[in-house]
């Protein structure tokens, strides 16, 4: 029996929505439910995995539990700069199922050192570290070849 009463809200990976550049291979998936009846609770649960194009990639089928928060990974892990979209649907301990949520989407960071490939960029002055120094701004000029429909940049600021 579906339930307009029931649906999933707020799914997560590792505490964030709609995560860029998340940096693990296989992210803890997590989800609030927002139920008009009293006393409704989770019974079971259905992840449903999707490609990038919006195809059916797995599924956990209905999965009886009543876990919602940090639920390991369910699927293959991650590769590099993957992009997954992911739905859940619940049913309760009165037979009712909710509708797929909304879809939200991951895209995995670059997880593996040899996907790593940069030059470091510094300021054009000597640090002296005696006295105060205003912080440098540091930029690099990129050449964007045409047809480039997508792009994505990754960089990092050694921990800052």
């Amino acid at each position: 029996m579906h339930t307009k009463n029931t649906s999933v809200i707020n799914v997560t990976f590792e505490y964030n929505d709609n995560v860029l550049g998340i940096g693990c291979a296989t992210p803890r998936i997590s989800w609030k439910i927002s139920a008009i009846t009293d006393n409704w609770t989770q019974k079971a649960y259905e992840i449903q995995l999707e490609n990038e194009d919006g195809s059916i990639r797995d599924t956990t089928g209905k999965t009886e539990s009543s876990d919602s928060v940090f639920l390991q990974w369910p699927f293959n892990p991650l590769k590099s700069a993957e992009r997954i979209t992911i739905r859940v649907r619940v049913w309760g301990s009165d037979g009712s199922v909710s509708d797929w949520s909304h879809a939200y989407s991951a895209e995995a960071g670059l997880l593996d050192v040899q996907d790593w490939h940069a030059k470091f960029i510094t300021p054009d002055w000597d640090e002296d570290i005696s006295t105060p120094q205003q912080a440098p701004v540091m930029r690099k000029e990129v050449q964007i070849k045409s047809g480039v429909r997508k792009a994505r940049l990754y960089m990092t600021a050694l921990g800052l």
